[in-house]
């Protein structure tokens, strides 16, 4: 009986060294700050990266003014119908709810003629930021605009785009932070009492490329001076309100990871996602605000007469649509907020003033020219850096690290101003592919360089940019550089450039980001040179 007991001890001993060696594995060991950083410099001093020289690029010096919106646009291939048009007179509609997008195949199988002649309706599931976008660059333009809220339709207006707005209303919506119970919270007022005060911590993603971010600018103006929501109080109330933001992200999915981590208390989405995420089923509540998104229709330029008489009746359709799918608390929610023509067309190049008031983020980008990102990949990294410049603040520090088996400073981090611009573009054209992948070893480097930077201008924020397939075969590993990432908690956002070719690249970016709860963006679009400036845009 000794005997058995003793053997069922060791299997207990066993289980438990086990589950502590999985459970390593699974969550690195976080170093305190201070160790990290003795840690990372050794390291760093080890790997013995070059300087290289930095020169300007011949052919680019760059225009300090810019608008990240209206460059670097994907290609309208990107984003094919979803509802093909079925006849030689059709309509092109932009919208992604998926009740217009049904009203859109019901309308078409009804084959509706107008003056004896079948029309039909073509729809691209193009958002609402982006198809305004397209519009404002005088690409691609739609017959039709359906985004979020007037917001958009007015911006158009604004800028003297001809607009004609033919339905105040489709799918109802509501923007509105989601909280815990726990928070005792119903009131969008004391919300943001409180984040002023910092005692709750909220995230919003980049209002440039979200209606729902948007929506939540313009609502705290509003709530700072309602008589006056671009007036000085408004915007000095909202610049300190920028300091205690937690996170301005790039999607909703590394928002949500943080909100149920207890990273965030509260995070900006629409009505329909948190009704449709199972997570919030129970214990948490939904805090409307700011105007309605009701989905409105616009036409955009001028439409022949034919062409006219389709869109009021697929107006119609969609009319009938939203109205199936109308939910009791979008019904009620009503908003007291007026929109004016400055408001409509000034508040987007408002809070780029905002951001670009309070930008003081320092940021290195680590590029992998390694063997495995010859041809296509690399090619994708150089059109993607390039396409991106316009998106970075210029107010903020910017450096270049570049690497095979070696490690190379193209860019020692300095403010993004028109000559640093030139010199990141002139290291972008020289980017040629070598040898072995030594990543880990370009980060401790990067990694370095941010909390060098950072003893000389202690205010500025860091951020680390690595853009890579993901493939590391030599030098430092993950295993030996997560801790120390962790302990310094630097955010570390990947971009994946053809990773799928092996899954377990794919899987190690996506811990690499996830260790300081960044994002990860897997490239696997022709053009992602516009994925890549939303992210920068939202980040630095």
């Amino acid at each position: 009986m000794k005997h058995y007991k003793k053997s069922v001890l060791i299997l207990f001993v066993i289980i438990l060294l086990l589950m502590a060696v999985c459970s390593c594995s699974s969550n690195p060991k976080i170093m305190r700050y201070d160790l990290a950083r003795e840690e990372l410099a050794v390291l760093a001093a080890n790997v013995k990266p070059t300087t290289l020289p930095v020169r300007l690029d011949p052919n680019e010096m760059f225009d300090l003014e810019f608008s990240h919106e209206t460059q670097s646009l994907p290609d309208i291939s990107e984003y094919p119908f979803v509802i093909n048009p079925s006849t030689a007179i059709y309509i092109t509609v932009y919208s992604t709810m998926p009740e217009i997008i049904q009203a859109a195949n019901d309308f078409n199988n009804d084959a509706i003629t107008v003056d004896g002649q079948q029309v039909s309706v073509g729809v691209r599931a193009v958002g609402s930021a982006l198809g305004t976008n397209f519009i404002l660059a005088g690409k691609y333009m739609p017959d039709i605009l359906i985004p979020a809220s007037e917001l958009y339709g007015g911006t158009l207006s604004y800028r003297s785009i001809p607009c004609c707005l033919i339905a105040n209303t489709t799918v109802r919506g509501a923007s509105g932070v989601v909280v815990s119970n726990k928070t005792g919270l119903d009131s969008f007022s004391e919300l943001i009492r409180q984040v002023y005060n910092n005692e709750l911590s909220i995230g919003y993603v980049d209002p440039l490329q979200d209606p729902d971010g948007l929506n939540f600018i313009l609502s705290v103006l509003h709530e700072f001076d309602s008589a006056q929501p671009l007036g000085e109080i408004a915007i000095e109330g909202i610049q300190q309100l920028q300091n205690n933001i937690t996170y301005i992200a790039n999607s909703s999915a590394q928002l949500k990871s943080s909100f149920l981590r207890g990273i965030l208390d509260g995070y900006v989405l629409d009505y329909y996602t948190f009704k449709n995420t199972m997570e919030y089923n129970s214990g948490y509540t939904f805090i409307p605000f700011g105007i309605a998104q009701n989905n409105p229709i616009y036409t955009v330029g001028e439409l022949t007469p034919i062409k006219m008489q389709a869109a009021q009746r697929f107006a119609e359709y969609c009319k009938a649509a939203g109205a199936s799918a109308t939910d009791s608390l979008l019904t009620d929610f009503s908003s007291n907020i007026l929109l004016t023509p400055a408001i409509t067309g000034e508040l987007r190049s408002v809070y780029r003033s905002i951001r670009s008031g309070l930008s003081n983020t320092t940021a290195v980008f680590v590029a992998d020219v390694s063997g495995s990102m010859h041809g296509k990949p690399l090619l994708k990294l150089k059109t993607s850096l390039r396409g991106a410049i316009s998106s970075i603040d210029p107010h903020n520090n910017i450096g270049l690290v570049i690497f095979d088996a070696e490690v190379n400073i193209a860019m020692p981090i300095a403010p993004f101003d028109s000559k640093q611009q030139s010199y990141f573009s002139n290291a972008i054209t020289n980017m040629t592919d070598g040898s072995t992948t030594a990543m880990y070893n370009a980060i401790a480097v990067g990694l370095q360089m941010l909390l060098e930077y950072k003893d000389k201008n202690p205010d500025t924020k860091l951020v680390l940019f690595v853009l890579t397939d993901g493939d590391s075969n030599a030098g430092l590993t993950f295993r030996r550089m997560s801790p120390i990432i962790a302990g310094l908690r630097i955010p570390i956002y990947t971009i994946g450039y053809e990773p799928e070719k092996n899954n377990l690249h794919t899987d190690a970016l996506e811990k690499l980001a996830a260790i300081n709860e960044a994002d990860f963006i897997n490239t696997n679009v022709e053009d992602i040179s516009y994925i890549l400036s939303s992210l920068l845009s939202s980040q630095i």
